[in-house]
């Protein structure tokens, strides 16, 4: 098509002569555009280049302060000093001192050291003789008396000089670590100068904190000028150093001027100049503006000096003119280059249109075949979860039921246990495979949700609970008070992220501890949110393999990957997670000490309306003993007791436990059965002992989750109940409350309902495939619900006109009619159903992302994925029927 419409065009000379014209009319547009463009960057350059400059004077000036910090904060913690100070109550003491000598010598090599090495005074134009810009000096607290290179001056020492006139001796009393004076003039050299002060501070005997004195060093500013001055030298601009005050540090051509404001210098409009820095640049650290200066078009560059407590700026003046001379020049070239690349532009135009038009044309059919393979990959990943779901809930749920099917002998629970523990092991792999499928067909979807990111935690915590108690571990969670309230994030990833962080503690560690620590933290750059870490003393990981281990199908060694066995996903599938929710992950390890995984996400409270449990201060004052051996465990619980009001004493062994008891008569003792359970008996004998004296007495029971000690203890006298660990804080709020006698706490989230008082439920079954219906039926009648059973969708709306259900579950692939159908048909009011508004809850293998969006989209109330267990069985009817609902 463009071959037929350039030879018709080039078929006559008129049109040929029109169509030069309109391409290089074309090309002059084009041309004038780029230049510019050209211009407005190189205008771009030059303003950089010199906010380069300026930026390069800021970091030499904060280089030379760094290091006077770094001296003075060595000096505030020399013992010898500490020493002297302590024994110098006044100035003749401070002479009369044995260390007066070697205190006086170490000041002056100090000068002499800066004198020698530091590379900003080896290019100064003053004699070797004079100061080189730095003193250091010491002084007692009450500032009666000062110690410099030159020996003990007090206030009798020269009428210029008093101690208490000294611009840095009201600051004493009123700064804590490193501070700088304002500018002054130094009474002993009269010189401007700044002193950098801090307190040389000890420990009593008693551990009472106290001052003793100050050290500071005092940084004449003529060093600074020269700075200032080879700076400008080497510089095609104007370069001014002004404080915090907008005084006049340094300008090259009136030179220093401690009591000259920028605003007021004759001859120059800095009025503008001044008002900028104390907007727009009040609180950033460069920037830059063109203005007129004395008439003159000016690029004006600004950069703060990063010198702690100060706000010093160096501003660079260049003008416009200076700046751009070599632009005409640059933009001449160009114009010639265009005239003549005009000549050869027409033609080949003609052509790369052509070949664009090709080229677009095969990209389309690319797009349109990288569609259509998408949808096939989207469409086999639905298919292979389905697929492999639907037998992996025969097997789980089978397991499940033959669990609480008793009588058991205990080699048969094993060997139950050991089946149960191959499939949720099998589920994992086939569940890590099938995310990172997703991942790589860019079918994986965060969704932002609000949660109680608590519960999420202490969710996550209690499913690898057992486990990790089952191997004889140690297993800590501490969740800090400050995580309260709801979030919006995507709970159902930050759940994914801990669980597979936990597995792999309890998979990688074989003795010791595994422990959960989350906190807000600032995470980078003044962006708070919050931090986790799973903490676990296994084997460790090198160092040269730490980087790898998040790579895909990757394990720290292939010696791992036979014992421990797994896909190598699941690391890979976090840092993918973490980085799409804006946040990090990383890990610290060390080989046979165990690794310490974590992660941080960009996430924030936003409503605090259901956090009273960390805020009500109930406890009144009374005492509450905690017995248990680990205290970094329930660290964070002591700390919200103590917040609650509670007396709170911890104990770590028994004898201490039983003394305490016998003196001080606790209201409230917290028990852990699992630290010695040898002793309860013991232990009880001095309670009921205890509960004669007071009848107020009571007892809460921890243990860990699984062990079998908790579910025998009979009902001791006084004993509100037992409480799993990890614990739930909401768990332990309501047990406290009826320990001491409180209401139960209303419009808790759901995540904390009990399901033990659930009301028998008639429920009907919609489902085709005979194990899934077995699994459900044996648990759902042994949970005491009455249950019908329909294969497909027709005969569910049959049995529906005929009976009313509390709850239907429904499976959504069925012959005949689908789950999708089925509901629209139940909610349809032209149908004869009995109860168009019956509670409908998806029991489907698709867990694909979107497929619970589509359930809810078709009426249904709430989604189960398969394969179902107990717990989640139990959890979602819960939500919605029996005394708990809500």
């Amino acid at each position: 098509m463009i071959k037929k419409i350039f030879s018709t065009i080039t078929n006559g000379r008129k049109y040929q002569y029109l169509f030069f014209v309109t391409v290089a009319l074309m090309f002059v547009i084009v041309n004038v555009f780029i230049i510019f463009e050209v211009a407005s960057g190189l205008r771009k350059s030059v303003n950089e280049a010199q906010v380069r400059n300026n930026n390069v004077t800021c970091e030499v000036i904060s280089q030379f302060f760094a290091g006077k910090v770094h001296t003075i904060a060595l000096l505030s913690q020399y013992k010898p000093i500490l020493d002297y100070l302590k024994q110098c109550k006044n100035a003749e003491d401070a002479k009369n001192n044995p260390n007066y000598a070697s205190i006086v010598e170490m000041f002056n090599v100090i000068e002499s050291v800066y004198i020698s090495t530091d590379d900003i005074y080896s290019t100064l134009s003053s004699p070797p003789d004079e100061i080189a810009g730095v003193t250091a000096w010491l002084a007692g607290i009450q500032g009666n008396y000062l110690l410099t290179p030159r020996g003990i001056m007090d206030e009798n020492s020269a009428d210029v000089w008093v101690t208490k006139e000294r611009p840095w001796y009201e600051k004493i009393e009123h700064f804590n670590g490193i501070s700088y004076s304002d500018i002054y003039i130094d009474m002993e050299f009269n010189q401007p100068c700044v002193s950098i002060i801090t307190k040389v501070s000890g420990i009593t005997p008693n551990e009472t904190p106290i001052d003793y004195g100050v050290i500071g060093l005092d940084i004449f500013l003529k060093t600074v000028l020269e700075i200032m001055e080879r700076a400008s030298k080497t510089s095609s601009g104007k370069i001014i150093l002004i404080d915090g005050t907008q005084t006049v540090v340094y300008h090259p051509d009136i030179g220093y001027k401690h009591d000259q404001k920028l605003a007021d210098i004759a001859g120059h409009d800095y009025a503008s100049i001044s008002e900028i820095l104390n907007t727009k640049y009040k609180e950033v650290d460069e920037g830059s503006e063109l203005m007129d200066i004395g008439g003159v078009k000016t690029y004006v560059n600004f950069s703060r000096v990063r010198i702690p407590n100060t706000r010093w700026f160096v501003i660079t003046l260049v003008p416009r003119s200076v700046a751009e001379e070599s632009l005409n020049s640059y933009l001449v070239t160009i114009l010639i280059i265009s005239a003549v690349d005009l000549f050869l532009f027409a033609l080949p135009i003609i052509f790369v249109l052509y070949s664009e038009q090709r080229r677009t044309g095969e990209i389309e059919k690319m797009r349109d075949i990288a569609i259509e393979s998408s949808k096939a990959k989207s469409g086999f990943l639905a298919n292979m979860s389905h697929e492999i779901r639907t037998p992996m809930n025969g097997v789980v749920g089978m397991t499940d039921i033959l669990l609480h099917t008793p009588p058991l002998s205990s080699l048969q629970r094993q060997y139950v246990n050991t089946i149960r523990q191959s499939a949720e092991s099998l589920l994992a792999v086939i569940n890590d495979i099938l995310d990172f499928s997703k991942i790589e067909a860019g079918q994986f979807k965060l969704e932002e949700m609000d949660v109680h990111l608590r519960n999420i935690i202490e969710e996550s915590c209690e499913v690898v609970a057992i486990r990790i108690h089952e191997k004889g571990l140690y297993f800590a969670s501490d969740i800090s008070p400050e995580i309260r309230g709801i979030y919006k994030t995507d709970g159902t990833r930050i759940r994914q992220i801990m669980l597979n962080l936990l597995g792999n503690a309890a998979k990688f560690t074989t003795d010791g501890m595994i422990s959960v620590r989350v906190y807000p933290d600032e995470i980078y750059d003044g962006v708070y949110g919050v931090r986790f870490e799973v903490k676990d003393t296994g084997i460790g990981i090198p160092s040269d393999k730490q980087d790898l281990i998040f790579t895909p199908f990757t394990q720290a060694e292939v010696s791992t990957t036979r014992r421990f066995g797994g896909t190598g996903l699941g690391l890979s599938i976090c840092l993918y997670l973490v980085k799409q929710m804006g946040g990090e992950i990383g890990v610290k390890s060390e080989v046979g000490n165990g690794s310490t995984f974590w992660f941080t996400l960009p996430i924030q409270q936003f409503d605090m309306s259901e956090s009273s449990m960390v805020e009500n201060r109930y406890g009144s004052g009374q005492k509450l003993l905690v017995y248990e051996v680990f205290r970094e465990g329930i660290e964070s619980v002591l700390n919200i007791l103590q917040y609650w009001g509670f007396q709170v004493t911890f104990v770590d062994n028994h004898n201490e436990l039983v003394e305490n008891m016998r003196k001080e008569s606790p209201d409230l003792i917290l028990y852990s059965i699992d630290v010695n359970k040898n002793k309860f008996d013991d232990f009880q004998a001095e309670f009921q002992s205890l509960r004669e004296k007071n009848r107020r007495a009571k007892l809460i029971i921890m243990f860990s989750l699984g062990d079998k000690v908790a579910s025998s203890i009979e009902n001791i006298n006084g004993m509100v109940g037992v409480i799993s660990k990890p614990m739930r804080l909401l768990t332990l709020e309501e047990l406290i409350r009826k320990a001491i006698g409180h209401a139960k706490i209303v419009d808790r989230p759901h995540e904390y309902i009990e399901f033990g008082n659930q009301e028998p439920c008639r429920i009907l079954l919609v489902e085709d495939v005979q194990v899934n219906v077995i699994v459900a039926r044996v648990m759902l009648e042994s949970l005491g619900h009455k249950i019908d059973v329909a294969e497909n969708g027709v005969t569910a709306l049959e049995m529906l006109s005929k009976n009313d259900y509390d709850i239907v579950f429904m499976d959504c692939q069925m012959p005949v009619m689908d789950g999708y159908e089925c509901t629209q048909k139940i909610r349809d009011p032209k149908t004869n159903v009995k109860n168009h508004g019956a509670i409908i809850i998806a029991m489907t293998a698709n867990a694909m992302d979107g497929d619970r969006d589509r359930c809810i989209e078709a009426g249904m109330n709430d989604y189960i994925s398969k394969p179902i267990t107990r717990e989640s069985v139990i959890r979602t009817i819960g939500r919605w029927c029996g005394k708990d609902k809500k």
